[in-house]
């Protein structure tokens, strides 16, 4: 079993690092954390980073992202992702912490 975590920010202004934060805090090692710059609106089938990361994942893994919208803005798409990891045996954890400090 590995914790992967999966950061997402829309533009090249923004940056991961508060996600980052939270996602070892979590426990991820930092080698399990994939970021990606791209809009939300994007489905999670289009994100390279977060595709790669999906072959990679096997049964009884966990990805944790730090909100629910860092994998998506559109409600079937993200039910659509989850629903395709929980068949695999993977789990989705959700920190919900916001990324303002």
């Amino acid at each position: 079993m590995i914790k992967y975590g999966y950061a997402r920010v829309s533009t090249n202004k923004q940056t991961t690092d508060n996600q980052l934060t939270d996602l070892i805090r979590e426990g991820i090692s930092p080698e399990n954390v994939v970021t990606e710059t791209m809009s939300g609106a994007t489905s999670w089938k289009f994100r390279p980073e977060l595709r790669k990361l999906c072959k990679k994942m096997q049964s009884g893994d966990t990805l944790t992202v730090v909100k629910l919208d860092r994998l998506g803005r559109n409600a079937l798409d993200v039910l659509s992702f989850i629903d395709i990891q929980k068949s695999k045996g993977i789990s989705i954890r959700i920190l919900n912490r916001s990324e303002e400090r």
